[in-house]
This record gives structure tokens, C-alpha cells and sequence, in this order.
């Protein structure tokens, strides 16, 4: 198991995008949290990820940080 928890983790680490709260110069692209629907920005390389896997039928795999974190916090609860 700790293993898999290691490579979670750092799989959590890799997926994070920046993102912020408000339009930034870098972050100009806006998206909704998969999971809690909250609106953020995100760089023009992240939301074409977004938007390419909407497109391909997929659900959004934009998930804010906090909600990865309730995640992974679940689901170590239940190991």
C-alpha cells in the first residue's frame, strides 16, 4: 500500500496546474472544478487540455487543489 500511496501522491504533485481565482496575464482561460464547479484561470496550454478531453467525451479532469486534497484525504481514511 505504500507504494501505491507514494506514486498517488506524486501523481498529484505532476497533475496540479497553476491556476488562480481571477484573470491574470498568464491565466486568461477560465474552467470549472470537475468536482465542486468552482470557476478559476488557467494558462492557455491547461485549457486546451480541458477542453480537448470535453470534446472527446470525457469528463472535465480539471480538479482544483482543494478538492484533490479532500480526495486523497478520503481515500486515505478508508485504507
Amino acid at each position: 500500500m505504500q507504494a501505491t500511496r507514494a506514486q498517488f501522491d506524486a501523481n498529484q504533485t505532476e497533475d496540479r496546474s497553476t491556476y488562480t481565482e481571477y484573470p491574470t496575464d498568464e491565466n486568461q482561460y477560465n474552467v470549472n472544478c470537475g468536482v465542486c464547479n468552482q470557476s478559476l484561470y488557467v494558462d492557455k496550454q491547461q485549457y486546451e487540455s480541458v477542453v480537448r478531453a470535453i470534446e472527446e467525451g470525457l469528463d472535465n479532469p480539471f480538479v482544483c487543489d482543494d478538492c484533490r486534497e479532500e480526495y486523497a484525504e478520503l481515500e486515505h481514511q478508508g485504507h
